[in-house]
């Protein structure tokens, strides 16, 4: 009797102790947390695990992949080789189409078309961004009872001169907007950087997006092991972070650091295998139709370059415009790395990975934009620094370096209306 009794006490702490152990880090968790002054919540957790799944579910761009096989898991729209501005949506050429015959028929006379020319962040403004820019520019006497309407022909990548190329080919097949907006910075700096570091021409279209769009660059035996290990460490990331999702283990503290570190570590592998392979391709003899002409390798001389074409190109956007009496803003966009434009949150700091070019061109860069727009305010053109537009903004804004949704456009789009109707109003305004 006294050895089933004993036996019955062995097997109840066989169970008790695992039960209690669990408990026990479940309550220290949390307890942690608070301690930390960041209490869990669940749901929060979740989300923050399901961005991560989403951002890894991207194919990142690597050369000589085919363009079926990248757009197969893109979910954004694939780019097709355009003549004039190096790449375009299929979806573009047919907003092309039906802008040239909007603008034939004498009632596109009656409403007030704005243009939004730039890259990802201009594009993703002229969606997120317009019920509060169409709203705020509806209530100036000027445009009331006039149906606005904005023009998105941002595209991602895009840096300069490809907008101003962009606009004398919409102009001349017909176009006639009522106002421009060029909303830029991040890659005229960053990709521009990047590219001349890269070994090609910091005025070229960004090599990456012209690669992705050309079915990528010659192959090696040893590039091919760096697209391989780029591959497999991103799935193997996303399909982890997506299991666990599926599994619910999130719903316990405990596990969901457990995971979430298990998830980071994942990432990061991901993240080390790109730049590995950027590092490779930038130390690979350059091949000559990617290389572009001499350019100047010293960094003031790139600063310099990279500038100049950034003004240079705002002037003749102005110029277009102005001839045909067209309001024309120009708007310096704002960006996580821009040292001090916003304070960044926990989570705006861990989604913030990038090439460190991206990060080094952005930090050098967007200072030497802002002394130097000076000189396009000089020539009475409308110019709207919004860089530091999220400076009053602690909250969460920015998802990755440069994007952000429907909040972060709509405290843009404040700031761009405002200026739009300023320019209007007083040609040669600045902000």
């Amino acid at each position: 009797m006294a050895r089933r009794s004993k036996a019955r006490r062995f097997l109840i702490g066989l169970a008790v102790i695992p039960a209690a152990t669990a408990i026990g880090l479940e309550v220290g968790s949390r307890v942690l947390d608070r301690l930390r002054g960041k209490p869990w919540v669940v749901e929060e957790r979740r989300a923050a695990i399901a961005e991560v799944c989403r951002l890894l579910s991207h194919r990142a761009f690597v050369p000589g992949e085919k363009k079926d096989e990248a757009s197969a898991t893109m979910p954004q729209e694939a780019s097709i080789l355009q003549p004039y501005v190096g790449w375009e949506h299929p979806s573009t050429q047919e907003l092309i189409a039906q802008d040239v015959e909007y603008f034939r028929r004498p009632g596109s006379k009656r409403a007030f078309d704005v243009y939004v020319l730039g890259g990802s962040v201009a594009q993703m403004f002229g969606q997120l961004g317009v019920p509060k820019l169409v709203e705020l520019l509806g209530r100036d006497e000027r445009l009331a009872g006039r149906p606005i309407r904005i023009h998105d022909y941002a595209c991602a990548g895009y840096k300069q001169p490809q907008q101003a190329t962009n606009l004398a080919y919409l102009l001349s097949l017909g176009h006639e907007p009522d106002a421009v907006i060029e909303m830029d910075g991040f890659n005229e700096a960053a990709l521009g950087w990047s590219n001349a570091k890269n070994g090609t021409n910091p005025l070229y279209p960004s090599m990456t997006h012209w690669a992705a769009a050309t079915s990528g660059t010659r192959a090696d035996p040893t590039m091919v092991e760096h697209l391989h290990l780029v591959r497999v460490s991103q799935d193997r990331a996303r399909e982890f972070g997506e299991s666990f999702l599926a599994s619910g283990l999130w719903r316990s503290c405990f596990l969901e650091h457990a995971g979430s570190l298990r998830l980071e570590s994942l990432r990061r592998r991901y993240v080390q295998a790109y730049r590995t392979l950027t590092e490779y391709l930038a130390q690979r003899p350059k091949e000559v139709e990617t290389s572009g002409p001499a350019y100047p390798e010293d960094d003031a001389g790139l600063e310099r370059t990279i500038v100049r074409s950034w003004r240079e190109n705002s002037i003749s956007l102005s110029g277009m415009c102005a001839q045909r009496g067209i309001p024309y803003l120009h708007v310096l966009q704002p960006t996580l790395y821009d040292e001090g434009s916003k304070p960044l949150t926990e989570k705006e700091k861990s989604v913030a990975q990038a090439d460190p070019t991206w990060i080094e061109g952005v930090r050098r860069i967007y200072p030497l934009l802002r002394a130097d727009s000076a000189r396009i305010a000089e020539r009475g053109i409308a110019w709207c620094d919004a860089s530091g537009v999220f400076a009053d903004h602690p909250e969460d804004v920015y998802y990755d370096i440069c994007h952000f949704r429907e909040h972060g456009n709509e405290i843009l789009a404040v700031t761009v209306a405002d200026a739009l109707l300023r320019s209007m109003r007083e040609p040669g305004a600045s902000r």
